[in-house]
């Protein structure tokens, strides 16, 4: 079924589909699909051993995607609308952003809420996520 009077909608997701391939294109390449939003599981240990530095390590996630950008690129992948010089200038830009929130004083009081039943005392007890034993830790953040 094709509403006449939905036709802005129908051209709406045209445009957000070829956005999403040439987006998809240039940053996950020849890998799996959605190679690049899974890429987060690797930066697992380093969030929950650093949660207050999260600002930083986003600035080294987000240099990783566009390394990776840079190289299939580089492997003839389509520029879109973004091309190689664009990239090197966030490579340049994002990690001078990175050592700037490095820099700063880290978040201030975040408690981490664990709701695993635990080791160390159960519901709601309060404590590092390096040595909770589940795996439904939450971040709360009091006082911002």
């Amino acid at each position: 079924m094709n509403r006449p009077k939905s036709q802005p909608f129908y051209d709406l997701q045209d445009e957000l589909r070829e956005l999403h391939d040439e987006k998809g294109e240039a940053y996950e390449g020849s890998s799996e699909t959605y190679a690049n939003y899974r890429r987060v599981a690797k930066w697992k240990q380093a969030i929950i051993s650093n949660s207050d530095q999260l600002p930083l390590i986003y600035t080294l996630m987000r240099n990783e995607e566009k390394m990776e950008r840079a190289k299939n690129l580089l492997e003839g992948g389509e520029p879109g609308s973004e091309s190689l010089e664009d990239t090197l200038k966030d490579l340049a830009i994002i990690p001078a952003i990175g050592l700037l929130l490095y820099r700063e004083k880290p978040a201030p009081n975040i408690q981490y809420n664990c709701n695993c039943n635990g080791t160390l005392g159960g519901v709601g007890d309060s404590h590092s996520p390096s040595v909770c034993s589940g795996n439904q830790i939450s971040l709360d953040s009091k006082n911002q």
